[in-house]
């Protein structure tokens, strides 16, 4: 999981028009599979996926809150 994660990073960081140096991507886990089923480059794509507001994003990110009651969010913070 540690090489997938530096890959995400990787990734992430050779976008050129990243708006801040302190995005850190989010990966949403469908929970019975517990397989993820998509990755946002931050909280703002992943609030337009859901529908829903950054800041909601960014709350269900801080209280490991469950989005849909189906997926789980997961920030991948730079060691």
């Amino acid at each position: 999981m540690e090489n997938y994660y530096r890959l995400l990073y990787a990734i992430f960081n050779s976008d050129s028009e990243s708006d801040s140096k302190y995005e850190h991507p989010i990966i949403a886990y469908d929970i019975e599979t517990d397989l993820p089923i998509a990755v946002f480059k931050n909280a703002k794509t992943c609030a337009e996926f859901f529908n829903t507001s950054r800041d909601s994003i960014n709350c269900a990110l801080s209280r490991n809150n469950k989005r849909n009651a189906k997926y789980r969010l997961e920030r991948i913070e730079k060691d």
